[in-house]
């Protein structure tokens, strides 16, 4: 087993070389490019490619961002709703190229996956506009890689994966179930894969501390609402089988933290939240069922 483990960090160290986006997007995420150079550079990324194009045109006039029908260049997107709302519907296009090109016998697994990423980004920023957060967007990013540690498991250990998966059906959480099976939790992982490829400490933190189980420290509030989309996306039908959502949201601690640390909750409880993103949620269908 000791020799398993050693074999398999190396495994997760390889992977790490394995950037599932182009330079120019790691640039863009690590907050590197900045200003008109930014722009020209995202702007000749995209127009290079017409799939990417027509993505981000459609995304652009999709409900989510309440443009309806009145972008039609990728100069004008940029203007309209911003370089770094751009950079992120990029991201998940190539993302999702990179993504679905993976172990072809793992396509379920790996589709299931994305699609609870996409619902998680979403309704991350649903729920931080209902809370009041006010963010730089590393909501929408966090939630859509908060999960990425997963991918090592399904794509380069997939007998690993169904240990794990059965542990998790006999009632074991995934975190436990992976931490017993393969040493290495997905959070771990992410975390690993996050400093590897110099990603935001933000970034780094959501995908170590998502299944948080002690307190999160002030200031970790992003960490918190996307932990809170993760369980809303199980409840909904559009988790992965993870084995941890408590029957009460409001048990989680990531409850716990947001309701002692934002003021826009006011006294309000988990159900009432709850009842107020579902339907906005729903309207944004068609933004998620472009990068299915």
């Amino acid at each position: 087993m000791a020799s398993e483990h050693a074999h398999l960090e190396q495994e997760i160290r390889k992977l790490a070389s394995f950037v599932p986006i182009s330079a120019t997007v790691a640039n863009i995420i690590r907050y590197e490019l900045k200003g008109e150079a930014a722009n020209r550079r995202l702007r000749s990324h995209i127009e290079a490619d017409n799939a990417i194009t027509v993505m981000v045109l459609q995304a652009a006039n999709s409900s989510f961002y309440g443009f309806r029908g009145q972008v039609v260049t990728v100069a004008h997107a940029v203007m309209l709703i911003g370089f770094e709302e751009i950079s992120r519907i990029v991201l998940m296009h190539e993302l999702r190229q990179r993504i679905i090109a993976l172990n072809p016998a793992q396509q379920e697994s790996v589709k299931r996956l994305w699609i609870h990423s996409i619902t998680t980004a979403t309704l991350s920023r649903i729920l931080c506009r209902e809370l009041g957060l006010h963010t730089s967007g590393e909501e929408f990013t966090g939630g859509l890689l908060h999960d990425l540690g997963k991918l090592f498991f399904i794509q380069n250990v997939p007998d690993l994966a169904g240990r794990i998966a059965q542990r998790i059906a006999e009632g074991t959480d995934d975190v436990e179930a992976e931490r017993e099976i393969a040493r290495w939790p997905h959070t771990d992982i992410g975390a690993l894969l996050g400093l590897q490829w110099d990603l935001p400490p933000v970034l780094c933190d959501v995908m170590k501390l998502h299944h948080l189980s002690d307190p999160l420290e002030e200031g970790q509030s992003i960490v918190a609402v996307i932990r809170l989309a993760d369980l809303f996306c199980e409840k909904w039908g559009y988790g992965i089988g993870e084995g941890n959502a408590p029957d009460r949201i409001s048990e989680d601690p990531c409850w716990d933290h947001l309701r002692r640390s934002v003021a826009g909750l006011n006294g309000r409880t988990a159900e009432e939240i709850e009842g107020v993103v579902k339907p906005e949620f729903d309207t944004h269908t068609e933004f998620r069922e472009l990068f299915h």
